[in-house]
C-alpha cells in the first residue's frame, strides 16, 4: 500500500477530559478539543473498570493465580490504550513503523470498549452477583437509549453513491476529487483508472473460452503466433497467482493502475489466474483459529468444573 494518510495523528489526540465526560455528537473529529463526535468509554464501562478493581483488591486473596493474570493484563492493555490516545505518546507514534496508518488514535477506544466489560468476572463474589449481567445490560440500553436517533434523512439515492465512487462509464469529476482515505491504493498505482476496463486486456493475439468462476478467479486461453502481454485488470497483491498451462508463474504489478501484469509465450495455451492466501497471512489464519479454538476449549472446561 502507499504509505500516506490523509489526516495527521497529531491533530487527533483525544484528551483526558474527553474520554471520561459523556458527550454525544454526529460531526467528525477534528484539531483540537473541539471535537463534533464523541470519545467518551461510557459510564457503564467506567463503574466496571472502578469496580471490578476495588473488588479484585478487596478480596486478592481469594482469588486463584489465573485470576490475577488476567486482572494485570486488563489493566496493561487499558492503561496502554489510554496513553496511546494521549499526546505523551507522540514519540511513540513517531518510532513505529507503519503506525501512521492507524491516523486517529482515539481508535485504541476499541481495546478499553473490549476489556472493560471483563472487569465483571472480578464482581462474582458479591451476594447479587448473579443478577449482575440484567443491571449492566439494562443500564447499558437505558443510558445510550436517546443516542439511537438519525441526525439527518439526506434522501440520497443509488445515483449520487454511483456518481461518486464508481467510474461507469467513465470518472465523474466528483469521482476524481474522492481521496483514497478508505479506498487505499497499491505501492505501483501511478493513478486511478478514469473508466471500468475489460478484466482482460491483451497487447495482441486473442482471448477464447473466457470463463469468471467469481470475482477475482479467471480462466481462459490464448492463441498467438507472438508472446502476449496480458493486464488483467484487478490490483497487483500479495497473493495472486498465475498458472499458464500448470505451469506457475509470477505475476508482476504493470502500469499505470497496478494491475496484474504478466506475458504469455507464443502459441495456444490455458492461463488460470486465481488468489490465495500468502503463507504470511495463512500463518496468522492459523494463530486466530487455534486462539479461538483455544478459549472455546477454555469456557466449555470451566462449565464442567464444580
Amino acid at each position: 500500500m502507499k504509505y500516506d494518510t490523509v489526516f495527521n495523528f497529531i491533530d487527533h489526540f483525544p484528551t483526558i477530559r474527553q474520554l471520561v465526560t459523556s458527550h454525544f455528537g454526529y460531526g467528525a473529529s477534528v484539531p483540537g478539543p473541539y471535537d463534533g463526535m464523541s470519545f467518551f468509554i461510557g459510564t457503564v464501562n467506567l463503574m466496571l473498570l472502578i469496580a471490578g478493581s476495588i473488588a479484585f483488591f478487596a478480596s486478592f486473596k481469594k482469588f486463584k493465580s489465573e485470576r490475577k493474570i488476567l486482572f494485570y493484563w486488563l489493566v496493561i492493555v487499558v492503561m496502554i490504550s489510554i496513553f496511546m490516545m494521549n499526546h505523551r505518546s507522540t514519540f511513540v507514534w513517531d518510532s513505529i513503523p507503519l503506525i501512521a496508518y492507524f491516523q486517529f488514535p482515539w481508535r485504541f477506544l476499541t481495546l478499553v470498549t473490549f476489556t472493560s466489560p471483563i472487569f465483571v468476572i472480578f464482581l462474582d463474589r458479591f451476594r447479587f452477583s448473579s443478577y449482575l449481567g440484567i443491571v449492566i445490560i439494562l443500564a447499558a440500553i437505558g443510558l445510550n437509549l436517546s443516542y439511537f436517533r438519525p441526525h439527518d434523512f439526506l434522501g440520497r439515492t443509488d445515483e449520487y453513491y454511483l456518481n461518486r465512487y464508481i467510474p461507469t462509464p467513465i470518472a465523474s469529476e466528483e469521482y476524481k476529487r474522492i481521496s483514497e482515505e478508505y479506498l487505499r491504493l497499491p505501492l505501483a498505482t501511478q493513478t486511478r483508472p478514469g473508466k471500468n476496463y475489460p478484466r482482460i486486456t491483451v497487447s495482441n493475439g486473442e482471448i477464447l473460452n473466457a470463463d469468471y468462476p467469481n470475482g477475482l478467479d479467471a480462466r481462459f486461453e490464448t492463441n498467438s503466433d507472438q508472446d502476449i502481454v496480458v493486464s488483467y485488470n484487478k490490483y497487483f497483491f500479495p497473493g495472486w497467482q498465475v498458472r499458464i498451462d500448470d505451469h506457475k508463474i509470477t505475476p508482476q504489478p504493470g502500469k499505470p493502475f497496478g494491475q496484474i501484469f504478466f506475458s504469455v509465450p507464443s502459441g495456444r495455451h490455458l492461463v488460470k489466474i486465481y488468489f490465495r492466501e500468502t503463507v504470511f497471512r495463512g500463518v496468522f489464519d492459523a494463530i486466530s483459529l487455534l486462539g479461538f479454538v483455544v478459549a472455546v476449549k477454555m469456557v466449555l472446561g470451566a462449565k464442567k468444573k464444580p
